[in-house]
């Protein structure tokens, strides 16, 4: 009976042995799978681990600066703040130092006399903080986008556990000052290559969007060991990756030049109306935009545009009389322009009956094509087409010279002109700039 009994208990000890055997197994197996996978259950273990020991702050670049050809700033960045208040008591480790508010009715007081808030809704926002035991607050779109000098007037309240969030905005400090050619930049979430986001100024209009690339800098960060409530550890590490400011562009744009030419149209639009005027004013020599500006205009500040077509660039155009400049250019290149020939001025007749006039359709008789270039006259390039040229010729002159393709300026949505002439009216009506 003894026996039995005896190998009774040495079969229950084997098993117990064995499942023993196995969940130490196990518990290895589990111990060197956590030590050496990646992840496990979705979860990154070596990121969670570091999240939870370091903590990583991001260093904001600053976007370019856009100068006009004087060194006058045109679209800069500048400082806002977004007002915070602390509402955990552990921030403070000396009572005679408080880090966070220790005196809610008092600071809800004093901060309704400075912020457009009354002060049972910033009572109410910093309370809120307490009791659902949050480490810090913000008091919505009033508490944002704070001037340098409002958060001056705060801080010499002295208020403990008020402080705040720097961030950039753009701002544009002529307002509707050459508005479409500098275009507007605005906050955005932006998705980086490895995934992440980040709140950036991107641009989205003229130059802002064009140069935008160039403009937009690289954020930095500094990172450090920090301890359960979030503070670097004295005497640990801290790694610092300096941020890189964006490039800043400089204009040909001459903003006296340019005040000239948007004060001229507003005298214009004194005395009549017009849907839209559309200026750009270059240097004959080198080419280069002095002026431009569109009607109706906007401010970046706001972004109150009526459209977001830069008509100077965006919208084909007949050039009109200027075109008679190359049209006569193309008979001097083709060998055919004799200035001193004349010719009957006031109307020309196409083979097909078309009757097409000089702006003065009375004319000034029989005078020289190089009168008529001084008069302006269309009879005068529709001659020169007629008898020595035709459609190949002026056609193939203008894409020489760059008709019909884009000129590579540096704006987004550059539309190209179009040459397109067939028929006998049509070339006539093309030779200075029109059809």
């Amino acid at each position: 009976m003894k026996k039995k009994k005896e190998r009774k208990n040495v079969k229950f000890n084997i098993i117990y042995a064995l499942v023993a055997l196995f969940v130490f197994g196990v518990i290895i197996y589990r111990v060197y799978f956590l030590t050496t996978s990646k992840m496990v259950d979705g979860i990154n273990l070596q990121e969670f681990a570091s999240n939870r020991t370091t903590r990583k702050e991001v260093l904001t670049s600053r976007r370019g600066t856009i100068y006009d050809v004087k060194g006058n700033a045109l679209a800069q960045n500048v400082s806002s703040y977004t007002l915070i208040a602390y509402t955990r008591a552990s921030r403070t480790t000396n009572p005679n130092n408080p880090q966070h508010v220790v005196d809610i009715d008092k600071t809800a007081e004093e901060l309704s006399k400075v912020l457009d808030i009354d002060k049972e809704v910033i009572h109410t926002i910093i309370n809120r903080g307490f009791q659902n035991n949050l480490y810090q607050v913000e008091f919505g779109n009033k508490g944002r986008n704070l001037s340098e000098l409002k958060k001056d007037e705060i801080k010499k309240l002295g208020l403990p556990g008020i402080d705040f969030i720097e961030t950039q905005q753009r701002y544009y400090p002529y307002g509707n000052f050459l508005s479409y050619t500098i275009g507007y930049a605005r906050k955005k979430e932006v998705e980086k290559e490895d995934g992440s986001k980040s709140e950036e100024i991107v641009g989205e209009l003229g130059i802002e969007q064009g140069k935008n690339d160039e403009l937009t800098g690289e954020n930095g960060y500094t990172l450090y060991q920090k301890d359960r409530s979030g503070y670097k550890i004295a005497g640990t590490k801290e790694i610092v990756v300096e941020a890189e400011d964006g490039k800043d562009i400089y204009l040909t744009v001459d903003s006296t030049i340019q005040l000239f030419v948007e004060q001229a149209v507003n005298d214009m639009l004194a005395n009549t109306t017009a849907d839209f005027i559309d200026i750009m004013l270059a240097d004959a020599k080198t080419g280069a935009i002095l002026a431009s500006y569109s009607y109706p205009s906007f401010d970046p500040n706001k972004r109150d545009m009526t459209s977001y077509l830069d008509r100077n660039i965006s919208v084909p155009f007949e050039p009109g009389s200027t075109m008679k400049i190359f049209s006569y250019l193309a008979a001097m290149e083709h060998g055919v322009y004799n200035g001193d020939e004349t010719y009957r001025s006031g109307t020309f007749t196409a083979k097909d009956g078309t009757v097409i006039g000089d702006w003065d359709r009375n004319g000034w008789g029989y005078i020289t094509y190089n009168q008529g270039f001084a008069l302006s006259s269309n009879t005068a390039v529709m001659n020169l087409t007629s008898k020595y040229m035709g459609a190949d010729v002026l056609k193939d002159f203008y894409t020489k010279l760059g008709f019909g393709s884009k000129t590579g300026i540096e704006l987004p949505k550059e539309a190209s002109g179009k040459i397109s002439f067939k028929y006998e009216t049509e070339v006539l009506n093309a030779s200075f700039g029109q059809g």
